[in-house]
C-alpha cells in the first residue's frame, strides 16, 4: 500500500472522532427551538392553509382533476420520484440511490465530503462534477410533486415516501454540515418547498404531530442560517441569490408566526424583497443580470412572496407591485409566437417552487397569474385562453374564475424598446405566424459597474423567430462549473449571432465561471418604428482593448410583411484586422450553401427555413461548423446540462483594412435583390442600410 494512502487513512482515524463531536456540537446549537408546542403546531397549519392554498380545497381539487394534461404529467413525475429517478439539470430518469444519497452527483458519481460547508470546494473546475445536482436534488422539488399527487389522489404511498426521504435528509444533513448548506440560496429555496409539502400533506397519517414538530424545528434552523448568511454582494451589487434568501426568510417569518423570532425574519425578508425589486430590476422591468431565465426566477420570487404576504395580512408597497407589473410586461414581449422565450444569458432552470412541468423558457404560467393580479387582458392574450394550473395552485378557484372572465386582447405596442435594460424587441405583429427579433444592447450584467455575472458576450447579438420556428437562436448555457472550457465556450461571442475582431469576444473572461476582466459600453443611436419597418442601430466599444479606436456599429431592420431581416455591420477604426460574423442556427438543422448573383446564400434546405444572403467589400470566406468538439463550435443547449449539435455559420474576412462594412440579408431562398428593392419601401431605413441595399441591387444587375 502506498505511503500516501497509509498516511491519509491514519489521519482519518485520528480526526473522525473529532469530526463527529464537531458535527454534533454544530447541530445541537440549533436545537433549542426544535420542539414545538401544540398551539404552535395548530397555528402553523392554519397559517399554511390560508397563505398557500387559498379558497375551498375540495372545489380546487375538482378543477385540477379536470386538467387532464397536468394530471398526466404530474402522475409521471410523481411516479418517477417514487422510484428515485430524477429529471433535473439535463439528466433523464437518473437514479439517485436507495436510500437517496444527498451528497452524490447523480451523473458522475462524485460524493461530496460530509464536513463543514466552509471547508468544501464547490467549484471543482478541474473535476467533471456539478454541485448543482446535489443542490437541486435537495431543493426537494420532487417532494412537492409527490405531495401534489397525494393532495389530489389521497394515495398514502406518496406521503409516506416524502416523509421517509425527509427523515433521511434531516439525519444525513445536520445544520452546516455537507454540500447542501453551501449557500443561503439553497437553504431558502429548500425551505419554500418544505412549506408547500407541509400544507399538501396535511392530514396524511405519516405526517404526525411529532414529525411536524421536527420539520418546523428544521425550518427554524433554516431561517437562522439564512439570517446569518444573507448573500449581500459587494459594492451594492447583489444577485438572484439575495432575492431567494429574502423569499425563504419571508416564508419562514410569515408561516412560523408564533415563533419568537418570526417577526424579525418576516421584517428582514419582506423589507429586503421590496428593496431588491427596486435595485435589481430596471424601471422598464428588465432584470439587471441580463438573463431571461433569471428574470423569470426573480419574477416568481417577488410575485409569489407578495401574494403570500398579502393573504397573510402584510402590506406590499405599491411601488413593488408596479415593478412586478413591469417585469411581466417584459416577459409578455419576450414571449415568441410559439409561447416560449429565448434563453439569453445564463440559465439553469431554477425556480422558487416547481408546481408544473413548464420549462424555464416558458413564462406563460407567470403571465397568467399576473393577468389576474393586475387585471391585464394583454397578459392573458400571451398566456392563453384557458387558465393554466399555476393560476389554480397560486390563486385558487377564485383566481381561475377571474382569469376566465378576463377579456384577452393583443398588447398595444407591436415592438418595444426596453431602454434601461438594453433589450430591443421587434415584432411584425401579434398573430401566430408573426416574426420576432430580440436584440441585446445592454450592459453585460449588473449594469455599467457590474462584473458580468450571468451575462454572456452577446452585445449587439440578436435572435430571430419567423415562420413558426426559431431561425437564429441564442445558444443557451450548458454548464457552470463542471467543465470550464465548455462554460467559457457558451459565453463567447462566436456562439452567438455576433461579430468578433481578431478572434476576440466582445468582452474578456476572468478566472472563474462568472467573472469578466473587461466589459464594454453599449449605446443605442436609432430605434424607429415605421409603417413597414422597425429599425435599430447600436454601437459598443468592446474591441478597444485590441485597438484604441475600434467601434462596432450594427444596424438591424425587420420588415413587417417579410419574413425579411437586414443586418448591416460596420467596424470603424484604423489598421488591418480579421473580422468574423457569426450566425447560430437551431439544433437538428443542416445548412447548405450556394452561389447566387448577389453573392452567396447559406441556410437550411427546407421550405420553412430562412437563410443568409451575404455580401461585403469582398465576398467573405464561409464555413459551417456542426458539433465540432475540437474548435468548440456548432452547439446548442436547450436546457442546463445538455448540449446538441447545431449549425454555426462563420463569415470570415481576414486582413481587412478598416473601416469594414458588410450587409447580411436574412430571408427565403427565393428572395433576390431586384424583388427586394422593387417591392419594399426603403424610405424608412437608415442611410447606410439603403446604400448597402442599392449596392447589393447593382451587383445583381
Amino acid at each position: 500500500m502506498p505511503l500516501r494512502t497509509l498516511v491519509r487513512r491514519g489521519y482519518q482515524r485520528l480526526t473522525d472522532p473529532c469530526r463527529a463531536i464537531y458535527i454534533e456540537a454544530v447541530a445541537s446549537r440549533f436545537r433549542s427551538d426544535a420542539v414545538a408546542p401544540s398551539d404552535w403546531l395548530h397555528s402553523s397549519r392554519t397559517r399554511l392553509r390560508a397563505a398557500l392554498i387559498p379558497g375551498e380545497a375540495k372545489a380546487l381539487r375538482t378543477w385540477l382533476d379536470a386538467a387532464s394534461a397536468f394530471r398526466q404529467e404530474l402522475a409521471q413525475r410523481a411516479q418517477l420520484s417514487m422510484e428515485h429517478k430524477m429529471r433535473l439539470l439535463g439528466a433523464e430518469d437518473a437514479f439517485v440511490g436507495e436510500p437517496v444519497n444527498w451528497h452524490r452527483d447523480f451523473v458522475t458519481g462524485k460524493v461530496w465530503p460530509r464536513r463543514h460547508f466552509s471547508r468544501i470546494n464547490y467549484m471543482s473546475l478541474g473535476d467533471p462534477c456539478d454541485v448543482k445536482r446535489c443542490w437541486d436534488l435537495s431543493r426537494a422539488y420532487h417532494w412537492v410533486w409527490m405531495a401534489q399527487a397525494y393532495w389530489l389522489e389521497g394515495d398514502a404511498r406518496y406521503a409516506d415516501e416524502v416523509v421517509r426521504q425527509w427523515i433521511a435528509w434531516l439525519a444525513d444533513n445536520p445544520p452546516e454540515i455537507g454540500v447542501n448548506w453551501g449557500n443561503a440560496m439553497e437553504v431558502a429555496l429548500r425551505s419554500v418547498s418544505w412549506w408547500w409539502v407541509l400544507v399538501l400533506l396535511d392530514g396524511a397519517s405519516s405526517l404526525t404531530d411529532a414529525f411536524r414538530a421536527r420539520a418546523l424545528g428544521a425550518l427554524v434552523e433554516h431561517a437562522e442560517y439564512i439570517e446569518r448568511r444573507l448573500e449581500v454582494g459587494g459594492d451594492g451589487l447583489s444577485s438572484n441569490h439575495l432575492v431567494a434568501d429574502y423569499v425563504g426568510l419571508s416564508f419562514c417569518g410569515i408561516l412560523l408566526g408564533m415563533h419568537p423570532r418570526a417577526q424579525k425574519w418576516r421584517g428582514i425578508g419582506l423589507k429586503g424583497l421590496w428593496h431588491e425589486v427596486d435595485r435589481q430590476v430596471y424601471p422598464d422591468g428588465v432584470d439587471y443580470e441580463q438573463s431571461t431565465e433569471y428574470h423569470r426566477l426573480k419574477l416568481e420570487c417577488f410575485l409569489y412572496a407578495a401574494l403570500v404576504a398579502r393573504r397573510s395580512g402584510y402590506e406590499v408597497p405599491p411601488t413593488a407591485w408596479g415593478r412586478m407589473e413591469k417585469m411581466l410586461e417584459y416577459s409578455m414581449h419576450l414571449t415568441r409566437p410559439d409561447g416560449l422565450t429565448d434563453s439569453i444569458g445564463d440559465g439553469d432552470g431554477g425556480r422558487v417552487c416547481w408546481l408544473t412541468d413548464r420549462p424555464a423558457v416558458d413564462h406563460r404560467g407567470l403571465l397568467a397569474v399576473g393577468a389576474v393580479v393586475f387585471e391585464r387582458g394583454d397578459f392573458k392574450f400571451q398566456a392563453g385562453e384557458q387558465a393554466p394550473p399555476e393560476v389554480a395552485w397560486v390563486l385558487g378557484l377564485e383566481g381561475v374564475e377571474r382569469y376566465e372572465a378576463l377579456h384577452a386582447h393583443p398588447p398595444g405596442e407591436r415592438s418595444r424598446a426596453f431602454r434601461h435594460g438594453g433589450t430591443y424587441i421587434m415584432r411584425s405583429g401579434w398573430h401566430s405566424d408573426a416574426s420576432q427579433v430580440v436584440i441585446d444592447a445592454g450592459y453585460l450584467g449588473m449594469g455599467p459597474k457590474g462584473f458580468g455575472s450571468h451575462g454572456h458576450g452577446d452585445t449587439l447579438s440578436f435572435t430571430f423567430f419567423a415562420r413558426g420556428r426559431s431561425q437564429l437562436v441564442d445558444p443557451g448555457t450548458y454548464v457552470y462549473t463542471s467543465d470550464s472550457t465548455w462554460r467559457d465556450a457558451f459565453r463567447r461571442t462566436c456562439f452567438h449571432n455576433g461579430l468578433t475582431v481578431d478572434g476576440r469576444s466582445v468582452c474578456a473572461f476572468d478566472d472563474g465561471p462568472f467573472q469578466w476582466s473587461s466589459l464594454c459600453n453599449p449605446s443605442v443611436e436609432i430605434w424607429c418604428q415605421g409603417n413597414h419597418w422597425v429599425v435599430f442601430r447600436g454601437t459598443h466599444d468592446g474591441f478597444q482593448r485590441i485597438g484604441g479606436d475600434i467601434v462596432h456599429v450594427r444596424s438591424i431592420a425587420l420588415h413587417f410583411r417579410g419574413p425579411l431581416l437586414l443586418v448591416f455591420d460596420e467596424v470603424r477604426g484604423t489598421g488591418v484586422h480579421s473580422i468574423d460574423t457569426w450566425f447560430q442556427f437551431g439544433p437538428r438543422v443542416r445548412v447548405e450553401t450556394q452561389q447566387v448573383r448577389e453573392g452567396r446564400w447559406c441556410g437550411p434546405n427546407d421550405a420553412g427555413a430562412l437563410g443568409l444572403y451575404v455580401r461585403g467589400h469582398e465576398l467573405p470566406q464561409l464555413s459551417v461548423h456542426y458539433g465540432d468538439e475540437i474548435a468548440f463550435l456548432g452547439w446548442f443547449s436547450e436546457r442546463y446540462g445538455r448540449k446538441e449539435p447545431a449549425a454555426t455559420v462563420r463569415l470570415s474576412t481576414p486582413n481587412e483594412t478598416l473601416p469594414y462594412r458588410a450587409l447580411t440579408v436574412i430571408g427565403p431562398r427565393c428572395l433576390d435583390a431586384n424583388t427586394l428593392v422593387a417591392r419594399h419601401d426603403l424610405s424608412e431605413l437608415t442611410d447606410e442600410l439603403r446604400e448597402a441595399l442599392c449596392a447589393w441591387h447593382s451587383l445583381a444587375n
